[in-house]
């Protein structure tokens, strides 16, 4: 199974330390794991590329390219692999150790036909499910739909028809699992996971003013672009597209082996 990773430094002798130890402690945890690694590298330096033979870079030359639009070569890449499954992820981001942190990579084969996209929990949002029933979590696996994407570190089965991230300010992640739930394909969390972001909130893309100006943008975007979505007192209402569109079960609960 492969990783397939964007990785951009940023601009600054500091962060672009931080964020390069960062992405080696991400890279170390993938390769413990048995994962090979792809990377679509954009402004990097010959002394940052590593030269284990697990990793492979698509060394990137053009502009500076948005998150969504990075994604897409390693989608293309994905879909033209034939694999089952990849991770997609940030430079920054791994699994919690524990539960099934360690795990899940080979519990694959058991999650069922209709999940195409997960992500693990953040649990400093909604804190840890397992520790609440240890037991059931060690012999289960729990799945229930979120239709929402923290790009950091999420699950992608190869679907029927290629789908692409759009060139957005904010909200690609978004607009792709709107894009898959069209589809007819299932998007859920796994309450079993749960995301590590090495950065934390160490960097952000736009000052507190201009992200919510973005994020309006976005709302207003998605409103105008899915069938059932409305955007209104500034919150984007997605109840009657997920009524229309979603196909399947709305969580899943998976007896491990």
């Amino acid at each position: 199974m492969k990783a397939r990773i964007i990785s951009y430094m940023g601009e600054g002798e500091e962060l672009q330390r931080k964020r390069l130890a960062w992405h080696n402690q991400q890279l170390d945890w993938l390769l413990e794991r048995g994962l090979e690694v792809v990377v679509f590298d954009q402004g990097y330096r010959e002394n940052w590329y590593r030269t284990d033979p697990a990793i492979t870079y698509a060394r990137y030359k053009g502009p500076l390219l948005r998150p969504g639009p990075a994604r897409n070569p390693l989608l293309e890449d994905f879909y033209a692999s034939g694999e089952t499954w990849t991770v997609m992820a940030d430079n920054d981001a791994v699994l919690l150790d524990q539960m099934d942190g360690h795990a899940i990579f080979g519990l694959l084969p058991e999650v069922a036909e209709n999940i195409h996209i997960f992500s693990p929990i953040n649990g400093a949002v909604r804190g840890y499910p397992w520790k609440d029933e240890p037991a059931f979590f060690e012999h289960y696996l729990v799945f229930e739909r979120y239709v929402e994407l923290k790009g950091s570190f999420w699950f992608l089965r190869q679907p029927p028809a290629p789908l692409w991230f759009r060139d957005m300010m904010i909200g690609e992640d978004g607009d792709f699992v709107f894009q898959a739930v069209m589809a007819g394909l299932g998007v859920f969390q796994c309450h079993n996971i749960a995301l590590r972001e090495f950065a934390g909130q160490a960097s952000t893309l736009f000052d507190a003013e201009t992200r919510r100006r973005v994020h309006a943008e976005g709302k207003a975007f998605f409103a105008d672009t899915y069938p059932g979505m409305r955007f209104e007192k500034g919150k984007l209402h997605k109840k009657d597209f997920i009524t229309r569109y979603w196909q399947g079960p709305r969580s899943h609960t998976i007896r491990k082996p």
